[in-house]
């Protein structure tokens, strides 16, 4: 387990998440990019990591911030799911 960080408090922990059946990862490289341009610290789990693995990767890496994307169309109960943002 990572303790928690106590050397530098500004610099925040990201994960860059991809869902399953999530093939594109240009977009988490960019934020990769930048991400460690601002010095963070960044983890990029492997492609098609399942979701539940995301939050024990959170609670043991202590994360401050996870970034995803998906370009899945969702569904749910006949109903097609749209985030704005």
């Amino acid at each position: 387990m990572t303790p928690p960080r106590t050397d530098r408090p500004d610099r925040k922990r990201v994960i860059l998440y991809l869902p399953e059946n999530e093939l594109h990862e240009l977009g988490l490289a960019l934020f990769c990019l930048r991400s460690g341009k601002a010095g963070h610290e960044e983890v990029l789990p492997r492609q098609s990591t399942p979701f539940n693995a995301l939050a024990d990767v959170a609670d043991r890496w202590h994360a401050d911030i996870i970034i995803t994307g998906a370009l899945t169309d969702f569904h749910r109960g006949g109903r097609r799911i749209i985030s704005q943002g």
